[in-house]
Order: structure tokens, then sequence, then C-alpha cells
């Protein structure tokens, strides 16, 4: 393993230095993007039903709503990844 792999394994593996401080931290500014990508996705949603938009940018407008829904099922995965690690890892303390 050359200098460079190590630094980068050596920088992957900080995230677990800290867990509980990481999985909190990681949760909480997730569930924020999440709420903000979601209100993003609804107020979009509205402007894409006015006639006019809907007319002239139908198909770009459901390729970035899907987009947009992409990105909030995946903040979700991370979210519930960092939300079950952390309990696992919680129950494996007490046990």
């Amino acid at each position: 393993m050359n200098e460079q792999q190590f630094k980068q394994r050596a920088g992957s593996l900080s995230s677990y230095e800290n867990e509980p401080e990481n999985y909190v931290k990681a949760r909480k500014d997730l569930e924020q993007l999440m709420i903000k990508a979601n209100k993003i996705n609804s107020e979009f949603e509205k402007l894409a039903e006015l006639p006019i938009i809907a007319e002239q940018f139908d198909v770009r407008i459901i390729k970035a709503s899907r987009n947009l829904n992409k990105l909030i099922s995946l903040l979700g995965e991370m979210y519930g990844f960092c939300l079950i690690d952390d309990v696992l890892q919680n129950r494996l303390k007490t046990e």
C-alpha cells in the first residue's frame, strides 16, 4: 500500500472515530436537506402546473422531477443507514 492509498483509507476510517457524534450530525444534516429538497420539489410541481410552463418545458419538467425524487430517495436511504448503524452500535454496547 502506497502513502496515498494509506491516506485515503485513513481518511475513510476517520468517520468511525466519533461514531455517535458523526451519526447524529449526519442525520441532522440529511434531515434538513431532505426537508429543503422536498420543499423545492413541491414548489417545482406547482410551477410545472402552470400551462405556459408545462407547454414549453413538459419533457424537461418530468426529467427534473424524477431527479428530485431520486435525490430525496437517496437522502432517505442515507438517513436510514445512519440510523440503523447507530441503533446497532448502541445495541451492541448494551449487550
